[in-house]
């Protein structure tokens, strides 16, 4: 936290090219990115295709929330979300998760 749309392109084409993207590249578990940016280059079609992508990959992405964008420096959409909703996905995520895996065996 924060993702950038540098670290969404890597992760939506498969870009191992350090350490970080390599370790989300070779994880077997899951993967949640946590975008922040202007609100003009979240809503740029690459960067929504790189969002739905990524989930389509089997990737959590927690959207940006209304707010002052640090990177921007504008209020609107692109702010990072707040941890308490951050911390809502991630429990989902994990539950989701967690249930996936007790119906495999």
């Amino acid at each position: 936290m924060p993702a950038t749309t540098n670290r969404l392109a890597k992760g939506a084409n498969g870009i191992g090219d350090d350490l970080l993207s390599t370790l989300v590249l070779a994880a077997d578990c899951p993967v949640m990115f946590v975008p922040a940016m202007s609100g003009v280059m979240w809503n740029k079609a690459a960067i929504q295709r790189n969002g739905t992508r990524l989930e389509n990959d089997g990737y959590y992405v927690v959207p940006p929330a209304d707010g002052f964008s640090v990177s921007g420096g504008q209020v609107g959409i692109g702010a990072m979300a707040d941890v308490i909703t951050v911390m809502f996905q991630l429990k989902e995520m994990l539950a989701v998760s967690a249930r996936r895996r007790a119906t495999s065996f």
